[in-house]
């Protein structure tokens, strides 16, 4: 997966390959520009990263094809087995055994759905890229808030007996979550939805509508994933204070 924002939830997240005494492997997705995060996390945890390379296409398709011979060869031919191949053999005669493995092959990398998109390992001038692409990412974000800030803010969160029917409650097959971040915090649902996905490990399809306040945001998560949801964010920081979330289906 890719690094959080906050390298808390990394650990947080990373921690859970390895339950209850046993070992794992916790794989990142990094571009040249979040090497910094990389260098802060072995900082902070005293731990060293392995850099590894993401395999070319035709290293995949190798691999794939070596796997499908070495199965071939692993199984042992039953009785019956021969005497079906005996009475099929001679429709093969004329093919060699590059022959019969093309054909074979060729239906499995149809499977395989090569596609040449060129090295996928980032490069050094990649990082240049990168920060253009955060420095217009940054722009769109500080226009966005002041877009908010010319149409007003939102109030904030009333009183549980002053609320009355909320706007947009959510769905029956949903549950609602409080969550302490919110607009005052300089986010969006987009940045709340990455945070909440990245420690909870619930992927983005399984959450539903988000609604942003200035000191918290309400989350909507589905009942198949919302038991034990809260949980997940016990002993979380989020800017220096204690994230707080809890049910919140009123």
């Amino acid at each position: 997966f890719d690094l959080p924002d906050d390298l808390a939830f990394y650990t947080h997240r990373s921690g859970r390959t390895g339950r209850a005494g046993n070992k794992g492997i916790a794989i990142a997705l990094v571009t040249p520009n979040e090497q910094r995060k990389i260098f802060e996390l072995e900082r902070q945890l005293k731990i060293k990263f392995a850099k590894a390379n993401i395999p070319s296409a035709d290293e995949v398709v190798n691999s794939a094809l070596q796997s499908k011979v070495d199965n071939l060869l692993a199984v042992q031919a039953t009785e019956e087995a021969q005497e079906w191949a005996s009475a099929f053999a001679e429709q093969l005669i004329e093919l060699s055994a590059e022959d019969i493995l093309a054909k074979v092959f060729t239906e499995s990398m149809s499977t395989i759905r090569k596609e040449r998109g060129g090295d996928l390992n980032a490069k050094a001038s990649d990082r240049d890229r990168d920060r253009g692409r955060d420095r217009g990412r940054d722009r769109s974000r500080e226009r966005g808030r002041r877009d908010r800030d010319d149409r007003g803010n939102i109030n904030d969160r009333k009183p549980r007996n002053e609320r009355g029917a909320r706007m947009g409650s959510h769905e029956e097959d949903m549950d609602r979550f409080y969550v302490s971040i919110g607009r005052d915090d300089e986010l969006q649902k987009a940045d709340v939805l990455k945070i909440v996905c990245d420690a909870s490990g619930v992927r983005s399809k399984y959450i539903g509508k988000i609604q942003m306040y200035g000191k918290h945001a309400l989350v909507d998560v589905s009942k198949e994933k919302s038991k034990g949801f809260s949980d997940a964010f016990k002993g979380l920081r989020f800017n220096g204070r204690r994230l707080k979330v809890s049910l919140d289906n009123a």
